[in-house]
Order: structure tokens, then sequence, then C-alpha cells
């Protein structure tokens, strides 16, 4: 009986059973598909968020282009740009260089600006009429860089220096410089065209043809003088043959520009013409030959000084600084080679 009272009150202590290690790793089915479901929803997800787009804001009717979302203002624009190029290039022709060519030389009207945000500046390209040694012109397209915050000529293509004195001169065509600050002449018909010239300076007396070619083409539709400029061309004879001498070939030419067989003393001038000193005895006799009035001739000459000292402070005015240049109009310069140039910018009618 004690026995029994003694098993009544034992207290059955808990078990705990440990599993054998099997091949899940003790999981069972249940546990093992649930990590295969979470790997595959995992896996999932990783596939969509890699083939997603991935979307960018951009910036529409950016004219110069963004960045981070924002457009480039620029200080400056393309219309400012191509002023600054004109400007640039009138300003070439003051230079006392081959470079001044650049000033006469350049397709102003196909300037090509483009912004490069990166640097600040921009690049404007031009085609440029390059000479040749055997006269003719090579056509090549040159650039400037242009500062976007100072709205200046950082630098040129082919090692072309900058211009030391700016001018407001521009070139408003190919071969056409408006002079800053000169207006039309008060008379508009015919076209005043002004020939300033120091006969000794290089090629000179040959761009007497073409002023005899514009006289033939335009006729009294264009009223075309001759102004003589004492430079320092003429100045290097009248040091060893004296002023007046000197001043003789200027003369001539003037004195016979105001009589009608002009044309005719121009081409017997440039077949005698070698380059050097010309005495007035010699201009005599081809005078004499070309028909010329030598009556009317010789009065001009005896005065053609003080003609000859008013042309060269009407040159200064104009800022005349290489020979032989043209004046159209009052208000446009241009080399003889380009003057067909400048009379249909000045006056669209006649071309």
């Amino acid at each position: 009986m004690a026995k029994s009272q003694k098993k009544t009150n034992e207290v059955k202590e808990p078990s705990i059973i440990v599993r054998p290690v099997a091949r899940m790793g003790g999981l069972d089915n249940i546990h093992v598909a649930l990590l295969v479901l979470v790997a595959i929803l995992i896996a999932i997800v990783v596939v969509v968020s890699y083939s997603r787009p991935v979307l960018v804001k951009t910036i529409s009717n950016c004219t110069y282009g963004a960045l981070n979302g924002t457009c480039y203002t620029p200080a400056q624009n393309v219309s400012s740009i191509k002023g600054i190029v004109e400007k640039t290039l009138a300003s070439y022709a003051y230079v006392n260089s081959p470079t001044y060519v650049l000033a006469y030389m350049s397709n102003v009207s196909a300037i090509n600006a483009s912004f490069i945000p990166t640097s600040g500046e921009w690049l404007a390209s031009f085609p440029f009429n390059e000479p040749e040694a055997n006269g003719s012109t090579a056509k090549v397209v040159l650039s400037m860089l242009i500062s976007d915050k100072t709205g200046k000529l950082v630098g040129v293509s082919s090692n072309i220096g900058i211009p030391s004195s700016p001018t407001n001169n521009t070139v408003v065509s190919e071969g056409v410089i408006k002079i800053a600050k000169q207006i039309s002449c008060a008379e508009p018909t015919p076209l005043h065209v002004q020939w300033f010239m120091d006969p000794y300076a290089p090629s000179a007396i040959q761009s007497l043809s073409n002023v005899t070619n514009i006289q033939s083409t335009y006729g009294s539709k264009v009223n075309l003088t001759i102004n003589i400029i004492q430079s320092q061309y003429t100045q290097q004879y009248a040091d060893t043959y004296g002023t007046g001498n000197a001043l003789a070939l200027g003369a001539y030419v003037f004195c016979a520009s105001r009589q009608g067989n002009f044309t005719r003393f121009s081409n017997n001038l440039q077949t005698a013409y070698d380059g050097q000193y010309m005495p007035p005895s010699e201009l005599a006799s081809i005078a004499s030959s070309s028909g010329l009035n030598s009556s009317s001739l010789n009065m001009c000459v005896n005065g053609a000084d003080h003609q000859i000292s008013a042309q060269t402070l009407l040159g200064q005015f104009y800022g005349v600084d290489i020979t032989p240049s043209v004046v159209t109009d009052c208000e446009y310069m241009s080399l003889p080679t380009t003057e067909r140039g400048a009379i249909c910018y000045s006056n669209s009618t006649l071309c």
C-alpha cells in the first residue's frame, strides 16, 4: 500500500526529444518550402528593380543645353557674338601686317556661332578667302574663341594675332566695312565713290584699272573721284627728289582723272610705271600721248599741292589707313577689288 502511494506522489518531468540531423538540416518540408518561396520573391524583386526604366529629368527648349535639370543661360547670344566678330574683323584693317586682309576677305554672312558650356566660351567660325601667291584665293574656315563673360576675343585660329587696337567699325558684308559715326552722303544720287590712293603705294597704280572698269560699268549712276594722299610711300621720294617732284605722280593722276581721256592716260601710265620714282617730264610725255588737254592739265598740276593736302586730311577724317582704299556713300570702306560689293551694299538697285 505504501508503495502505491509513493508512485502516486511522483511528478513526471517533461522530456526533450533531440532529432538527428537530416539532409535538410533538420528542417521539415514546410520550412523548406517557405525558404524557397522567400528566395523566389527576393529574386523577383531584384529582376524587377534592374529591368525598370531609369527616369531622367530632362529639360526641353534649352537653346544652349542643360545640366542637372537647369538650362544654361549664357550672357551672350548668337546675335551678339556675330556682332563681336564683325567688329573684331574690322579692326584688322588697321593692323600693319598682311592680316589686314581679314577685314576684307571674310564672309560675315556665313558666321556660325556655338556656345561651349564647359569653358564658358563661344566658338565662332566663318569662311575666309585666303590670298594665294599666284593672285588667286583659297577658301578656308577660320575660328574665333570669345569669352561669354567679357565678350572679348580669347584666341584666333591659324596663329593669327589679336588686334591690339579694336575699333568701332563693323564688317557688314564681304569686303565692306561700315565706318563708325559716319552717315550716308547728303546726295543720294549719283552714288558717291571716293578713291583714296598714294600712287607710289604697292598696287595703287594698278588699281586704276578698277577705276575705269567701275566708270564703264555704272556710268553716270556713280560719281567716282580720285583723292591723292601723301603717305610714307611718296615721302620716301620727297626726301631725295624734293616734295614737288615726288607729288608730281599724284598730281598728274588727279588732274588727268578730271578729263575725258583718263582711261587712255591710265592705261599708258600703267604700262610705263615700274614701281619707281617717275619725274615730271616723263609724266608730261605720257599725258601728251594720251590726248589730254595740256593747258587745263598744267594749270591743275601747278596748283595740285593744296588739293593733295586737303585730300590727305579727308582720308584721315575717314580713317583711311591702307592705300589704296575706297569710301562709298561717305560711310563704307572697301578695297579696290571689293568696291563692287560696297556699291551693291550701298545701293542694291545698281546691281
